[in-house]
Parts: C-alpha cells; sequence; structure tokens
C-alpha cells in the first residue's frame, strides 16, 4: 500500500514523538474548571490519546522486527544507518520494515487507503459502466 508523502511524513513525525506524548499526558492534571486553556487541553491530550493507542496497537500486531525498529529509531532517536547496524538487517530490509509500521498505523489513525492501486483500477471502470447503464434506463 502506498501512502501520500505528507501522510507518511505526519506519522513518522507522530512518532518520534510518542514518548513525550505519553510523559505529557501522565502530568496533565484534571480538569477542575471548563476554561479556553483547559478545552484546548483536552483536544491536544485526545490528539496525544489518538497517536499513543494506534502506535500500541500497530506494534501489537506487527513482529519483533518492527518493535525493534521502533525502539531504536523512534523513542532511542538513532540514526537509521546505525539501527541497520544494530538489527542486523540491510537498508531494504529495514526501510520495508519502517513502511509497514507507518502504513500499519496510518491504517490505525484512519489515514490510510486501504485499497490498492489495482483494485482502485479495477473498481472504477465498472462503477463508470453501472452509472451509464442507469442513465440509458432512465
Amino acid at each position: 500500500m502506498k501512502l501520500d508523502k505528507a501522510v507518511f511524513n505526519f506519522i513518522e513525525h507522530e512518532l518520534c514523538n510518542v514518548e513525550k506524548y505519553s510523559k505529557r499526558l501522565q502530568d496533565m492534571d484534571s480538569i477542575s474548571e471548563i476554561s479556553f486553556t483547559e478545552i484546548v487541553s483536552c483536544a491536544e491530550a485526545a490528539h496525544m490519546w489518538r497517536i499513543i493507542r494506534a502506535a500500541a496497537k500497530a506494534l501489537e500486531v506487527l513482529n519483533e522486527g518492527h518493535r525493534k525498529l521502533y525502539e531504536l529509531l523512534y523513542v532511542q532517536n538513532k540514526p537509521w544507518q546505525r539501527t541497520c547496524a544494530e538489527m542486523h538487517v540491510s537498508e531494504r530490509t529495514f526501510f520495508r520494515l519502517r513502511r509497514e509500521l507507518i502504513v500499519a498505523v496510518a491504517a490505525n489513525l484512519g489515514l490510510a487507503n486501504l485499497w490498492s492501486g489495482r483494485d482502485m483500477q479495477k473498481r472504477i471502470p465498472q462503477e463508470a459502466d453501472s452509472c451509464r447503464d442507469t442513465r440509458a434506463n432512465a
């Protein structure tokens, strides 16, 4: 599955912030009075919680290699070359694992198009034909 470049970059940026988000959520106090800053904090907390939950769900489904990549690349902030060396994988495998992790998180956030390009190409002409048939019958 191919993600839009902006979505890919957004998910990767958010994965870098998951640990920071976890700490911030723990530090937030409970809301006692409703004010503008607290409402903004609630929206921010909801966003952080969504990202954390999507990353956790993706890591549950994926294998140990993906979890190790997440730990080294996004938690420990190691460069990709160092991550490859510590995982004992090739560059190609590293980039495949990273792509699969990001796509899984995007799918959990509802940002991934779950149809592949071939499926879309097959469905569009059929849908267009069915539209023409209904217009011809009317």
